[in-house]
């Protein structure tokens, strides 16, 4: 197996938050289940539940109910709201109107807003806004020799145990290293010596991290 990996940052994709939200959220859970397994027992348990065939008729019914009062609440407030801006003008119906249509926005407007976790879409944006600030031009690497990672420049660099690394993270164009409290994120296309595939291997099989994959 090959002993050496070398990445050299380039500039990070804009279109990268959603892998990297993702990732996060995949991290923090693997860790919450190492430390917390007790508290994740009845979460497994309901998630076993919902997906059973009773439970996926059941929520499909639900979903239609739903579907069919948003519907209803537009219509019924489209209708007050035409109603009463027509003359004579009925400041009651508007009032109604406005009501109704608030009520329907209420129940669409979570679904749209929700994506993979508000809190862990901020870090990762704050994440990639910090990586692509990075000063390029000093000639910065991540390298992985068979003890230790070592971050690099042509200001210094500093090396990371391999015991210090807590999870690892895969998802189609990145990888996640979270290591003494801290988080380092490479793209695979910034691997310059290896390939991505043999650096897995190579670093599951010396750092022992948590790991999970979401390609």
């Amino acid at each position: 197996m090959q002993s050496e990996f070398v990445f050299a940052p380039s500039g990070y994709a804009m279109d990268l938050e959603g892998e990297l939200a993702k990732a996060l959220q995949a991290r923090t859970e693997m860790i919450s289940r190492k430390r917390n397994p007790k508290l994740w027992k009845p979460t497994d348990q309901m998630q076993s539940l919902a997906a059973s065939e009773p439970a996926q008729k059941e929520l499909h019914r639900r979903r239609v109910i739903g579907y069919v009062m948003t519907a209803v609440l537009f219509i019924a407030a489209a209708v007050l709201l035409v109603l009463g801006l027509t003359e004579p003008r009925s400041q009651r119906r508007i009032v109604f109107g406005a009501v109704f249509l608030l009520l329907a926005l209420s129940r669409v407007l979570p679904s749209v807003s929700g994506g993979a976790g508000t809190r862990f879409a901020k870090a990762a944006r704050q994440h990639l806004t910090s990586l692509r600030a990075a000063d390029l031009s000093q000639k910065p690497t991540i390298r992985f020799t068979e003890d230790k990672m070592r971050i690099q420049s042509n200001l210094g660099g500093k090396d990371y145990d391999y015991n210090t690394m807590e999870a690892f993270v895969e998802t189609p164009r990145l990888f996640l290293l979270t290591h003494s409290g801290a988080a380092t994120v490479l793209q695979k296309q910034d691997l310059v010596l290896g390939t991505p595939e043999d650096f897995k291997e190579f670093f599951l099989s010396h750092a022992k991290p948590l790991s999970a994959e979401l390609v």
